[in-house]
């Protein structure tokens, strides 16, 4: 099997079969062969052992764990929706694919009824967008493409912190997930360093210290956890526990994390609430 990228060749798998039916598994390729944030075009021909064609396969693909054929029709909405999702802040992202130009409705609800709708134009293809939501109050916010809405219930909690920190991961469906963390918050500072000598014409040459850093790294642990939860608004975490490219922002710059630990106790009264630590470094 012969398998192109955008029409361009980039693989050939082959396998020894007898009688029964045969199968690639080429999730591993896709996933090293297409950027995050894109959805590319793929072409599988298949061969027998006398360089005959079989037949072909088309079908595009995202980073993700899901592959669907031919276009997303199933999954437009690259965003996990199986738990309530909440919002702390008031912008959002915006992950979605069609095969055609489509309007967003960005619909706001107090009490169950429609205060606001802004709508937004896009065009054809993979969209990964910030929507600003307005300031003004609100219950929850619909996010609708061509009748099927995305619901952010906005996170005003009674006991937060001030150091509320929004989690961002590709989610299996390739599309952007996040997670607004609003209670505990606890940071750590780690450094690691060498150092090595300097030469006795670098140390009377000027500077006085003998000893000079090598290689300075200054890790950081930070463990966050979520408002009280629901068993219905828990369902993210599984996804967010196996992403493979999770990231905060700090500073106006992301930062891609490492998940050291991940929990979901439940509390009294059948309440839940998420737990997280990770790590990053900054290379000095």
């Amino acid at each position: 099997m012969n398998l192109f990228r955008n029409n361009e060749y980039c693989y050939t798998c082959s396998k020894k079969f007898y009688k029964d039916n045969v199968a690639f598994n080429i999730s591993g390729i896709l996933d090293s062969l297409t950027p995050f944030e894109t959805i590319d075009t793929y072409n599988a021909i298949l061969f027998n052992d006398k360089a005959e064609e079989l037949g072909t396969l088309n079908f595009k693909a995202i980073q993700g764990y899901k592959v669907a054929k031919d276009y997303l029709e199933d999954i437009n909405w690259l965003t996990i929706n199986y738990s309530r999702l909440f919002t702390y802040y008031d912008y959002v992202p915006f992950s979605y694919y069609s095969d055609s130009d489509f309007v967003l409705n960005i619909n706001y609800y107090i009490n169950d009824k429609r205060v606001q709708q802004v709508t937004k134009e896009y065009s054809a293809g993979l969209i990964n967008d910030i929507i600003y939501l307005t300031d003004s109050k609100y219950d929850y916010v619909d996010l609708e493409v061509n009748g099927k809405s995305l619901r952010y219930y906005k996170l005003k909690p009674v006991d937060y912190t001030s150091q509320v920190m929004r989690v961002y991961w590709y989610n299996c469906y390739g599309g952007i997930s996040f997670f607004d963390f609003t209670s505990d918050y606890t940071e750590s500072t780690d450094l690691n360093y060498d150092t090595y000598d300097k030469s006795i014409y670098d140390y009377y040459k000027g500077e006085r210290e003998r000893t000079a850093y090598y290689n300075k790294e200054v890790q950081y642990t930070i463990t966050i956890k979520s408002h009280i939860l629901s068993k219905d608004d828990t369902g993210i975490f599984d996804d967010l526990a196996s992403s493979s490219k999770i990231w905060v922002e700090r500073d106006n710059d992301r930062k891609y994390i490492i998940i050291k630990n991940q929990s979901v106790d439940r509390n009294d009264y059948n309440t839940y609430q998420a737990s997280i630590t990770f790590n990053y470094s900054i290379n000095g």
